[in-house]
């Protein structure tokens, strides 16, 4: 495009002026400055993806190959995936890296879950961690849910299927029994009439009961023993025993190899259990609309008597096999270390048992220096760090890190690794193997050439 200015007429301007029109004139290009600064965003994303990359590999694998060990493991294998990519950037000629390079990148990496662990055993820490485990215990029964629902299952079985009731006949007479040997005024009348309906479906089934009388019979039995499991009534026993009466019948039906459908009533049968073993767990745990995570409730003698009845339960071990039942004992296990909170306490020191209030106090005064003034400034310092971890912002960060510590640990280490590669770019450390080119040189000014200028018009 022409510049205009070249088409008015200079005769009447000063002489100095019109030298200044008249002679090259250069304008900075932004085009170099936009091509470095893209260049520099590409390198500086490059020169962090690998050890970040790595970082995340390094710690999964160290999670997963720990065991009991993986609080150690998971972010010692961080670390030390963070320093092979930082490897791997030396073989791709991005940077070369010194050993103190490789110890600060396996250092951030390690840094995010050293400090996850600090913070969790720092004082006012509890509430979050109590918040935490009561998100974790409400997953703990689908552990063993079924693949698929057991009412799916069962209805793919074949009509006109019959369940034979050898074994509920036999236990129904035997609750019978044993309540005609006890003293009218004791007994339990539920036992008497559960048994006496047994009979009437026993008396009415013939060779066999069909499937779906079967199954909704089985169920309200179900019922019963959870029922009477949860208000702890002499019921329980009787109800259980025509309960597993029933389910012999069933695994027995299942067991005929010369019949077509066994297959699929074992795993219709199977899924069942699964579906029990889930209520069970429910029961077991006091989740009946409440967690024993609470502030104000013990937790760790509360999951500890949970285990304990989970290990001995004799339903579950016959619903679950024996790896299901050690599965989640182990997913129980960390839950029973979580510090209870007093809900009488209030926040801060006041809620800090002496000993903790002791230690936390005495090393941030002996920090900042000793004397009667740190000692002072330790306490203030203690009591703010307690009340910031109790208030509801504290609770809600100390549970994201207890819920997603994987997450907030490969978060840390990206953030890590771009400011060492940054730092790295700023001071020169680390350069590359091979020329990095970060922009093109500006081009030499080029004078502009005016065109040919109209003639002056007459007035």
């Amino acid at each position: 495009m022409a510049d205009p200015i070249q088409y008015i007429d200079q005769s009447e301007f000063p002489e100095e002026l019109r030298q200044r029109i008249q002679s090259p004139t250069t304008l900075p290009s932004a085009e170099p400055f936009a091509t470095g600064t893209t260049q520099r965003a590409l390198e500086f994303g490059k020169r962090a993806a690998a050890p970040t990359i790595g970082g995340a590999i390094g710690g999964m694998v160290g999670t997963a190959v720990g065991g009991p060990f993986a609080p150690l493991t998971g972010p010692v294998g961080m670390g030390v995936g963070s320093a092979a990519g930082l490897y791997a950037n030396k073989l791709m000629g991005l940077e070369q890296p010194t050993l103190p390079d490789y110890l600060a990148a396996g250092g951030l990496g390690m840094f995010t879950p050293a400090l996850r662990t600090v913070t969790k055993e720092l004082p006012g820490a509890a509430g979050g961690l109590q918040e935490a485990a009561a998100t974790k215990l409400q997953g703990i029964p689908g552990m063993v849910a079924p693949a698929q629902p057991s009412s799916v299952l069962y209805g793919t079985l074949p009509k006109g299927l019959r369940i034979p009731l050898t074994n509920l006949s036999q236990a129904a007479a035997s609750v019978l029994t044993n309540e005609g040997k006890i003293a009218p005024k004791i007994r339990v009348p539920l036992n008497t009439r559960m048994a006496d309906a047994a009979n009437e479906l026993v008396t009415s089934a013939g060779t066999g009961v069909p499937e779906d009388v079967f199954r909704a019979n089985l169920t309200r039995f179900g019922e019963l023993v959870r029922n009477a499991h949860r208000k702890g009534g002499l019921s329980e026993r009787a109800a259980s025993k025509l309960f597993g009466a029933m389910m012999d019948d069933l695994d027995a039906t299942a067991a005929k190899a010369n019949s077509p459908y066994a297959a699929m009533l074992r795993e219709a049968a199977g899924a069942y259990k699964h579906e029990l073993a889930q209520d069970r767990l429910t029961d077991l745990l006091g989740m009946g609309g409440a967690t024993r995570f609470q502030l104000g409730r013990k937790a760790a003698p509360g999951v500890d008597t949970a285990m304990t009845k989970i290990a001995s339960d004799p339903q579950l071990a016959k619903w679950l096999s024996l790896n299901e039942i050690k599965d989640v004992l182990a997913a129980l296990e960390p839950l029973a270390k979580v510090p209870n909170v007093n809900a009488m306490s209030k926040p801060g020191l006041e809620g800090m048992p002496f000993a903790m209030r002791a230690a936390v106090g005495g090393t941030l005064g002996a920090a900042i220096g000793g004397g009667p003034v740190s000692a002072v400034t330790a306490i203030g310092a203690t009591e703010l760090l307690a009340r910031t971890l109790m208030s509801p912002y504290g609770r809600a960060v100390v549970k994201s890190m207890a819920l997603h510590g994987m997450t907030w640990d490969q978060i840390g280490n990206a953030l890590g690794q771009l400011g060492r590669a940054g730092l790295s770019m700023q001071t020169g450390g680390g350069k590359a193997s091979g020329p990095v080119q970060l922009g093109q040189p500006p081009q030499a000014p080029q004078p502009m050439q005016p065109g040919r200028a109209l003639p002056p018009t007459s007035p």
